[in-house]
């Protein structure tokens, strides 16, 4: 995951159209840099396996996702599009790591992966904020359909394609179970 989202930040960095976008991308590639860092130290100093999963779902997403934006053109569509993917998938992260968390039977493993829930707390929080700060919070979840569905961003077919894409059905309470997230 920390490659995948190094390159996401750097995608966002160059094709960010909001200063705060562009930030945090830079913020991805310094903190998901530094994470794969540590990680590896503890995979080799604790002989941890490092074999990937074979079936990995959000590995998935995030490659679809980063194909995606690249193939979309840079502006507010795209901007939208990679914090609402940012703020699930770090939530999907932070919930898989937290059910997993017993499973560490290494106290540096398990401080690795306290720090690491830390982190993706904090980028998912900085997701949220960045995207309610450019008014992004009241996008539906159906941009295809009812009164508004009549913007910029629904008639974009791509725009459309990434927002399905970012929005894990099974995480959609995170956005619509606070208020700031309603639509």
């Amino acid at each position: 995951g920390d490659s995948l989202e190094i390159q996401l930040g750097q995608l966002a960095q160059s094709k960010g159209t909001s200063q705060q976008v562009r930030d945090f991308g830079a913020m991805l590639v310094t903190d998901h840099t530094a994470h794969l860092t540590k990680t590896h130290e503890i995979i080799t100093d604790e002989d941890v396996g490092a074999e990937p999963m074979a079936y990995d779902p959000e590995g998935m997403r995030m490659r679809q996702m980063l194909t995606m934006l690249r193939d979309m053109s840079a502006g507010s569509g795209w901007d939208a599009a990679f914090l609402r993917f940012q703020a699930g998938h770090h939530q999907n992260e932070i919930d898989l790591l937290s059910a997993n968390i017993k499973n560490a039977h290494d106290d540096d493993l398990e401080d690795h992966i306290e720090e690491s829930i830390t982190s993706l707390s904090k980028h998912r929080d900085t997701a949220r904020s960045i995207a309610t700060s450019l008014g992004y919070q009241g996008i539906t979840f159906n941009m295809a359909n009812g009164p508004r569905a009549d913007n910029v961003l629904a008639k974009d077919v791509k725009v459309r394609r990434a927002f399905e894409l970012a929005l894990d059905r099974s995480y959609g309470d995170v956005f619509a179970g606070t208020e700031q997230w309603q639509n």
